[in-house]
């Protein structure tokens, strides 16, 4: 295991804890999570240009409800 300089270079990205509050990185969120998936999918060409958008099937295939889908679509505005 890291010393405890390491590991707090690992929270704040420095060694010296003087400049900046550490701050702790959680996982991400699922609007996160939906709108990276969505953001592949449009770049891997699954979602295309200009195509319609069925919630009910994204829904389904991201295994999400509507509200985060719809506030990961606005992310990715």
């Amino acid at each position: 295991m890291g010393s405890r300089r390491d590991r707090r270079r690992l929270v704040t990205g420095s060694a010296d804890n003087t400049t900046s509050a550490p701050h702790i990185v959680g996982p991400p969120s699922l609007v996160e999570l939906a709108a990276a998936t969505l953001r592949r999918m449009i770049v891997g060409g699954d979602l295309l240009c200009g195509q319609r958008i069925v919630e009910n099937r994204l829904t389904g295939q991201l295994g999400i409800s509507r509200p985060p889908l719809r506030e990961a679509l606005r992310v990715l505005e």
